[in-house]
């Protein structure tokens, strides 16, 4: 197979599709760095959370709201959903650590397949943990801590690794 260096793009053909921004400070940037790049605009950002907020709570007005970090764990981006009332919602060790780091209030750890490492570093740090399975539940029953959970239902019934079937629930409540 062979492989072709294709010629760079000038960053300039992009400043079209750019509205609203500095566009000489994004120009100089590419020109710097290259690109691909991403950009934080941290005032664009404030301002969609709380439009977000805003239309969410019309309808719900008792909403809390969670910052799912698989998505982008920017620390710019994070400090800034914190700084907008944003909780953490976190899927791994590390992203643990991070929301730690960071000061999230509340963080839930909402991660199909955790391990005894994770499981003991969340009960430690008082996360809640979203229940998705049996084996998770025996996981912490086995750590004999006392946890913040949450159980993540599955109502559909079939088999998936995100949440606790119907017919598992009252065994889930009991243990």
């Amino acid at each position: 197979m062979l492989a072709q260096k294709s010629a760079p793009s000038s960053p300039k053909i992009f400043m079209k599709y750019i509205k609203g921004c500095n566009k000489k400070a994004l120009l100089h940037s590419a020109q710097k760095y290259g690109t691909p790049q991403y950009v934080l605009d941290k005032k664009q950002l404030q301002e969609r959370i709380q439009n977000f907020k805003e239309t969410f709570r019309k309808q719900v007005p008792q909403s809390d709201f969670f910052y799912a970090f698989k998505c982008n764990d920017f620390p710019e981006l994070l400090k800034t959903v914190k700084s907008e009332g944003f909780n953490a919602d976190v899927a791994g060790l590390f992203e643990m650590q991070m929301a730690k780091k960071l000061n999230f209030l509340t963080i839930i750890y909402s991660s199909p397949g955790k391990t005894k490492e994770e499981l003991q570093y969340a009960v430690q740090n008082g996360i809640i943990i979203s229940l998705d399975n049996l084996d998770e539940l025996n996981l912490l029953i086995s750590l004999k801590a006392k946890a913040r959970v949450s159980i993540r239902i599955n109502a559909i019934g079939t088999w998936s690794k995100f949440g606790i079937r119907l017919p598992e629930l009252k065994q889930v409540i009991r243990k």
